[in-house]
């Protein structure tokens, strides 16, 4: 009788901790929800606490995606802020098939000491398809001393860049020396 009588004021302990966490965590989430903060002027934050809903926005403004060339620019940007990786990551599966190939273009990449894109064109324009499209990408190109023969000119250089939507995103799916 004793044991059972302990084990039922246990019980209750353990249901009342268990109401007052839930209390706790109610008491602190139900305000934020309430909470909805919007920037007026410079950095001051109006917080409503009515308890009456606010409309709903009539318009959302929406952010173009990247464009092809947004694309390319930010490829040879991220090569050239020595961001091998995430420029790699750019690059479509075609390209990058397997973990050698991504470490072939690591190798190629970082042999650049510099690469300044200097003009994207579109090219080719008659021969787009919907969701690719070719740029000739002029750049000026550094090349460190020590690096291994590569395609690539020391000096100005200029590649064709074909990208492909993947989804609703341009990816890098080829770069040539010709068109």
């Amino acid at each position: 009788m004793a044991y059972t009588l302990h084990r039922m004021k246990i019980s209750f302990f353990l249901l009342l901790l268990g109401l007052f966490i839930a209390v706790s965590v109610l008491s602190f989430i139900v305000p934020l929800r309430k909470r909805n903060p919007s920037i007026t002027s410079g950095s001051s934050v109006t917080v409503s606490t009515s308890s009456t809903p606010l409309p709903a926005p009539t318009s959302v403004a929406s952010v173009p995606l990247p464009t092809g060339q947004d694309v390319i620019r930010t490829f040879f940007e991220r090569i050239n802020e020595k961001r091998i990786p995430e420029a790699i990551s750019m690059m479509d599966a075609s390209m990058v098939p397997d973990d050698s190939a991504k470490q072939a273009y690591g190798v190629t990449f970082n042999a650049f000491s510099s690469l300044r894109v200097t003009k994207i064109a579109p090219s080719m324009q008659d021969q787009w398809i919907p969701g690719t499209e070719t740029y000739r990408v002029d750049m000026d190109v550094g090349i460190k001393p020590d690096a291994q023969g590569t395609l690539w000119s020391n000096g100005p250089d200029t590649k064709w860049v074909t990208v492909q939507k993947q989804g609703d995103r341009f990816m890098i799916h080829e770069i040539a020396t010709g068109p």
